[in-house]
């Protein structure tokens, strides 16, 4: 008679909640307005009339705002870079891009102005679409650090340039001609869409988002960031010479993907995507990587032991716990974390 009464209480519990959520997804939704689809953006067709339509909106709103745009270059360079991405993001190239993209040229009064030069080829896009998304990702971290900038930026502006960093990499038609610059600005637009848009139904679904991050991983292979460079023909470095562009930080790129592999396998209970056997490329030499690495190692051991078909006992999830505790002892303050001593 209890063990009814209770399983029909749950049953009633759980009708409760799932009503209550279904109103708060349709208020959500009222609010926000009708969800974008990550995919359905970076892969849009983009004809010729579109991609002009795109240049004209970067000649009148973007053009005036060029300080701005590179004021926020910066801030994601001295801030968010390694915060976020571990420098996963080729600072470097980022800065050559926007140079090349957006040169200052002398006027007849003695000063400068900014001006916009239009990639020449169809897969240059990627280049304008990484600028794009590095300015764009800054949004939401800065939204209250406005005493960082000397410049403001208008909300519209906000939107264009968080739509353009979209369709300069659908014009980039990145799947024909896979590249370094679409490789990290996907990295980006995915983080901006499922994590800090407002359009943020699915910025919780971890599913949504690891499609894109699957489609990231299979660039990143086809491009060979998970093979030394010295072991293979540097096939990520073929279109540097468009822009003359500098060396890239392959290795920061792989421990960054590796860290959301193991992410993803813990989350979702699926396979690692990255087998050790077949991938030989080191992981970041910067400053914390050693945590960095001691972390992966965990997480993909985690992952491989609670995905397991195998049984697994009571002993290995302690010593998989043991180790957690003695990584979290190893941090230290978190100031220290995100600031380690330059000795």
């Amino acid at each position: 008679m209890v063990s009814a009464l209770l399983s029909r209480f749950n049953m009633n519990a759980c009708k409760f909640l799932n009503s209550f959520w279904k109103k708060e997804r349709i208020v959500w939704k009222q609010i926000h307005g009708k969800p974008v689809y990550l995919q359905n953006l970076i892969y849009a067709t983009m004809d010729e009339q579109k991609i002009h339509e795109m240049s004209l909106t970067i000649v009148n709103n973007l053009l005036p705002h060029c300080e701005a745009l590179i004021e926020r270059v910066l801030y994601f360079g001295d801030h968010l870079n390694d915060l976020v991405y571990g420098g996963a993001i080729d600072m470097l190239y980022v800065y050559e891009c926007f140079n090349k993209l957006f040169p200052k040229i002398p006027t007849v009064h003695g000063g400068y102005k900014f001006t916009f030069v239009k990639p020449e080829k169809t897969c240059d896009y990627a280049f304008l679409s990484l600028v794009l998304s590095v300015v764009s990702i800054t949004f939401p971290f800065s939204e209250y650090d406005q005493g960082s900038f000397k410049t403001t930026l208008p909300p519209e502006t906000k939107e264009i340039v968080s739509s353009l960093s979209t369709q300069a990499l659908a014009a980039s038609q990145f799947k024909r001609k896979e590249s370094y610059a679409a490789l990290m600005s996907l990295i980006i637009i995915k983080d901006i869409h499922y994590a800090f848009s407002k359009y943020g139904s699915d910025s919780m679904d971890e599913t949504k988002s690891a499609q894109m991050f699957y489609e990231i991983m299979n660039i990143a292979m086809d491009l060979g960031i998970h093979r030394e460079p010295s072991t293979i023909n540097d096939i990520m470095f073929h279109l540097n010479a468009v822009y003359h562009l500098p060396p890239l930080n392959s290795r920061a790129v792989w421990s960054h993907l590796k860290v959301m592999d193991a992410n993803y396998a813990v989350i979702l209970g699926r396979p690692l995507m990255v087998n050790d056997q077949f991938a030989d490329a080191s992981l970041s030499s910067v400053a914390g990587s050693d945590i960095q690495a001691s972390f992966i190692e965990l997480q993909r051991d985690t992952a491989t032991l609670i995905n397991s078909v195998d049984v697994i006992s009571m002993n290995d999830i302690l010593r998989l716990r043991d180790r957690q505790i003695a990584l979290n002892n190893s941090l230290g303050t978190f100031h220290k974390l995100i600031e380690p001593d330059p000795a």
